[in-house]
């Protein structure tokens, strides 16, 4: 759900080494038309967070934990 997503950000390889696994990687997600989920530390906080293709490279994008979101019970 749309909601729980906070910020993204651009995911590119490290040097030449890593372009080969990050390539297949970001092919095997645009096919299987599929999202990784992964724990990633930001600015010393625990994030979970999607990894998806995105064009020549992928994108990360930090997801709010359910009790950072109000219900909709609240507004509407």
């Amino acid at each position: 759900d749309v909601i729980y997503q906070d910020s993204p950000y651009y995911l590119a390889p490290d040097g030449a080494m890593a372009e080969e696994t990050f390539a297949v990687l970001r092919e095997a997600m645009r096919r299987s038309g599929k999202l990784a989920i992964a724990r990633l530390v930001l600015s010393s906080r625990e994030r979970v967070v999607t990894i998806g293709p995105r064009e020549n490279g992928m994108f990360v994008c930090t997801l709010r934990n359910p009790n950072e979101v109000r219900g909709p019970a609240e507004y509407f």
